[in-house]
C-alpha cells in the first residue's frame, strides 16, 4: 500500500491564490456617498478604464485610467438606490466586476 502524505505539494497550475496580475478593490459596501475605487494593474495600458453601470447595463460613468496604480472616488451622491457594476477593462479584455449597492 503507498504512503500517504499528509503535506502533499500543491500544483502551481492549479494555484489561483495569486493568479491575478493585477489589483481590483471597490468599496465601502453598501456605499451611500461616495466609493472608493483601488486599482493596480501589472503594465499601464493607455486604454484601461473602469466602466460603472445600472442593474439594467446602461453605462452612467467611464473612467479613465492614467496610470497603472491609483485611486478614484466616485460620488454616487443623487444616484437611484440599487445595485451597480464595476468593471476593470483593458484594451485586451474585461478583467473583474464588482457589484456595489448604493444606497440614497
Amino acid at each position: 500500500m503507498p504512503e500517504i502524505n499528509s503535506q502533499r505539494k500543491r500544483n502551481p497550475a492549479l494555484n489561483t491564490e495569486n493568479s491575478k496580475d493585477y489589483k481590483f478593490e471597490v468599496y465601502p459596501n453598501p456605499a451611500y456617498d461616495y466609493v472608493i475605487i483601488d486599482y493596480e494593474l501589472k503594465t499601464e495600458d493607455k486604454n484601461s478604464l473602469i466602466q460603472i453601470s445600472d442593474n439594467t447595463g446602461r453605462i452612467i460613468k467611464t473612467i479613465t485610467l492614467n496610470s497603472a496604480i491609483g485611486q478614484k472616488v466616485f460620488d454616487c451622491k443623487g444616484m437611484t438606490s440599487g445595485l451597480y457594476n464595476f468593471v476593470l477593462k483593458t484594451s485586451r479584455k474585461v478583467l473583474e466586476t464588482k457589484r456595489i449597492s448604493i444606497n440614497n
